[in-house]
C-alpha cells in the first residue's frame, strides 16, 4: 500500500479547545513502515543503521530533526545519504498511522515506545494558551506550532482537524520557467495555488522548468498570490 500522508492546513481561528499541541520542527517529514524509512513522496532515505536502530515493527511518522535553525544540516544529510553528516540527527515521531484509530490513541501507542523521540503533546485550554506557547517556541529559535484534533482519524490530505500555526508559512511551488529582472539577474516564475509569482535566488538558473522548489511567505495577497515569497530549497530530496 502506497503511504499518503496527512497534511496541515493553516490555523485559521477554529475552536481549539482540548485540541493536542506540539511544536513544529524545521526538518524534514519522514515515514517508518516498519522496515525501511522514506520521504513523504516514498523516496527511499539512505540513512545510518543506528538512525532507525529500535524503532518498531510498524509504521511511525516524524520529522527528521538536528535542532532549532538546522533544517540546511537535515537537507544535506538527506542529499549525501550515508556519507553525510547525521550527527545530531533524530528522528521525532508525532503519529502511529492506524485506520479507524483516533489521534490520541495513536499518541500513547507512541508513548509506549520509550526508546523512540516522541513529539511532546499537549492538550491546550483554548486560543490564548496555543498563542503563549507558540510565543515561547518562536522566542527559542522554534518555527511554530501544530494543533490536532485529539478525536481525529488519519485522512489522506489535507484535514481541518490537523492545523499548523507559524508567523512565517511555507508551502511548494513548481517551477515554470525564468524571468529576467531589472538588475540583469535571473528569478524564477513558479506556480503555486493557481497563481504565478517571481521567485529570487541565486540558484536560479540551475533550476529547470517542473521542478518543485520550497519557498517561505507571509499570506496571500487578494490576488491570491504568495506575500513575499522568499525561497528555501529545491525539493530533489523526496
Amino acid at each position: 500500500m502506497t503511504y499518503q500522508p496527512e497534511l496541515a492546513t493553516d490555523y485559521y481561528g477554529q475552536n481549539i479547545k482540548g485540541w493536542l499541541f506540539s511544536e513544529k520542527f524545521d526538518g524534514i517529514r519522514a515515514y517508518w513502515t516498519g522496515t525501511e524509512l522514506l520521504t513523504r513522496t516514498g523516496k527511499h532515505i539512505d540513512c545510518p543503521n543506528w538512525v532507525t536502530a529500535g524503532l518498531p515493527r510498524f509504521p511511525i511518522e516524524g520529522e527528521l530533526w538536528a535542532g532549532r535553525a538546522q533544517f540546511q544540516k537535515v537537507l544535506s544529510a538527506l542529499r549525501s545519504g550515508q556519507d553525510g553528516d547525521w550527527s545530531d540527527i533524530k528522528l521525532m515521531a508525532f503519529d502511529a498511522p492506524q485506520a479507524g484509530v483516533a489521534f490520541a490513541d495513536r499518541v500513547k501507542t507512541l508513548e509506549a515506545l520509550s526508546f523512540v523521540n516522541i513529539v511532546k503533546q499537549i492538550a491546550v485550554s483554548g486560543k490564548r494558551e496555543m498563542k503563549r506557547l507558540v510565543r515561547e517556541i518562536i522566542a527559542n529559535g522554534g518555527e511554530g506550532g501544530v494543533l490536532r484534533n485529539p478525536a481525529s482519524l488519519h485522512v489522506a490530505g489535507k484535514s481541518d482537524d490537523y492545523a499548523r500555526v507559524k508567523p512565517v508559512l511555507c508551502a511548494e511551488a513548481t517551477v515554470l520557467g525564468h524571468v529576467g529582472t531589472t538588475t540583469g539577474k535571473t528569478s524564477l516564475l513558479c506556480e503555486y495555488n493557481g497563481e504565478s509569482f517571481r521567485l529570487h535566488t541565486s540558484q536560479a538558473k540551475q533550476i529547470s522548468a517542473g521542478a518543485s522548489v520550497t519557498f517561505s511567505y507571509y499570506g496571500l495577497t487578494d490576488a491570491g498570490k504568495p506575500r513575499q515569497p522568499q525561497f528555501v530549497a529545491v525539493r530533489d530530496y523526496e
